[in-house]
């Protein structure tokens, strides 16, 4: 079963798919405003990696790469007549600190700290993570992005500081990141427009290098207007009673974690309708669960699962059920129910 985030992503790619215009991945061949950049910017230190128009042939997406990179390059982006909503920055070692982006309207701005080309099974390998953190004014700058993604990146106090001061932003992704210990997330209690939050280690066995997240804490209960968080794989071993304070929340994912438990303030989650479990430690599903009026499908798979409740079953809105990895025996009553998916 698909995640809703997933099939929104799925559905959001394919439009992008059929929106684009002016661009050969084989070949990085560009037309347009996209070649015209392309060599305005293109150097030792930096290149267009890719860039896409739009059916008013104008720049909406860009990837730049290279050694480093520079106010020009950011200036010279900037005075394209482009209707930029996508600005990724993938692999670029130097950034200097007094870089400004308050210039660039994109919408979303992602950072890649290694090549997307590189998995992090291969990192894993050749034991080549950096672990790069992004220099001091770098995030404080973009002030009129909505989105950022940060992956591969070294996440320390500084970096948590200056993204809380966007007050704009509505997604924030720290995916596959190494984590300083002990970060204060409290002021991110500032960003009251933030609607999703994502947040994972990366899956390396470094420990010199790579410091893990210190777990689900108290600091996530104010981000009171959230409708998705994703905490996976993230050293967490109990959810906080305090994430009953997240009262718009429709999707949480805190799978590949140490948890045990589902406690009874997760039935409080009224706008629930997904519920990511999977790869955890969880021995069974509790009654309070009968409360989630709203959810439509539940991950637990790969658990220690033995017994499906029935009263599963008699969740209005519950259409798949995920328990591959269980040990688990399913009643007749939800067996013989044609209106839910269950997959083992």
């Amino acid at each position: 079963m698909v995640k809703l985030s997933n099939l929104f992503l799925l559905f959001g790619l394919t439009t992008l798919s059929a929106f684009v215009t002016g661009y050969s991945d084989s070949e990085h061949e560009y037309t347009g405003d996209c070649l015209e950049l392309s060599n305005a910017i293109d150097s030792k230190e930096i290149q267009v990696e890719d860039c896409s128009l739009n059916r008013n042939n104008k720049i909406f997406y860009l990837t730049i790469g290279g050694d480093s990179i520079n106010q020009k390059v950011i200036d010279t982006i900037e005075s394209y007549d482009s209707e930029l909503t996508f600005l990724n920055f993938e692999d670029i070692k130097n950034y200097p600190k007094n870089l400004n982006l308050e210039a660039i309207n994109a919408t979303y701005l992602a950072f890649y700290d290694i090549s997307l080309d590189i998995s992090p099974k291969q990192l894993k390998k050749y034991n080549d993570f950096r672990a790069y953190s992004l220099p001091k004014g770098v995030l404080k700058s973009a002030k009129n992005v909505d989105e950022i993604n940060l992956k591969y990146y070294q996440i320390n106090q500084r970096t948590i500081d200056e993204l809380s001061t966007l007050k704009n932003l509505r997604s924030l992704t720290l995916f596959d990141c190494s984590f300083d210990s002990g970060l204060d997330l409290s002021k991110f209690k500032n960003l009251k427009k933030l609607y999703e939050l994502f947040i994972s280690d990366f899956e390396v066995g470094n420990s010199e290098k790579v410091h893990p997240f210190d777990g689900f804490n108290e600091s996530f209960c104010q981000f009171k207007n959230l409708k998705l968080l994703d905490v996976r794989h993230s050293n967490i071993s109990k959810i906080p009673d305090c994430i009953s304070n997240l009262k718009y929340l429709e999707e949480l994912d805190l799978s590949k974690n140490k948890i045990k438990k589902i406690p009874s303030a997760v039935s409080k989650l009224k706008n629930l309708k997904g519920l990511v479990l999977n790869d955890n430690k969880i021995k069974e599903i509790p009654n309070h669960i009968s409360k989630l009026q709203e959810l439509f499908f539940i991950n637990l798979s790969n658990n220690s699962i033995t017994t499906l409740p029935e009263f599963l079953g008699q969740l209005p809105k519950l259409k798949h059920i995920i328990l591959e990895g269980n040990n688990v025996s399913v009643p007749d009553s939800l067996k013989n129910n044609p209106n839910i998916d269950i997959k083992m």
